[in-house]
Order: structure tokens, then sequence, then C-alpha cells
């Protein structure tokens, strides 16, 4: 299943609530932040809560329900 459609459709369901940072790591300008992230495997999303601290990570594959479950948390 691709991805792109799935993260669109978040991302349009959930504007205001969600903020969506595409990072290319193949890009050696992302070099520092892949290794603070520790993104060893691609995709991979990470949720942060509005303290900034990393709520849960998903590699790979990404659960829309989750997501807005999360959010409501």
């Amino acid at each position: 299943m691709a991805l792109e459609p799935v993260v669109n459709r978040l991302e349009n369901s959930m504007s205001g609530k969600l903020n969506l940072i595409k990072i290319n790591v193949k890009d050696p300008a992302a070099d520092v932040l892949a290794i603070q992230l520790a993104l060893e495997v691609t995709p991979t999303f990470i949720f942060f809560g509005s303290n900034g601290i990393e709520k849960w990570r998903s590699v790979g594959h990404l659960d829309p329900r989750r997501v807005q479950k999360s959010m409501l948390s």
C-alpha cells in the first residue's frame, strides 16, 4: 500500500491539529536530524505530544486510526 495517500488524507483531515514535517534522509542536510531522531528505516513516523516529547513511532506502516486516537489522548 502506498503511504503517500494515507499521509495526505491524515494531513487534510487533521489540519490545524497535526503538524506534518517530512525529512528527506537522503539529503546530507538532514544527517544530523536523522541521527538525533534515530531514523534508521524509512518510512518512520514519529508523533510528538504538545510538550515536544515523543509519544510513539511507527516504522514502515501507518495506521490512520491510531493517529486519530492518539490525537484525542
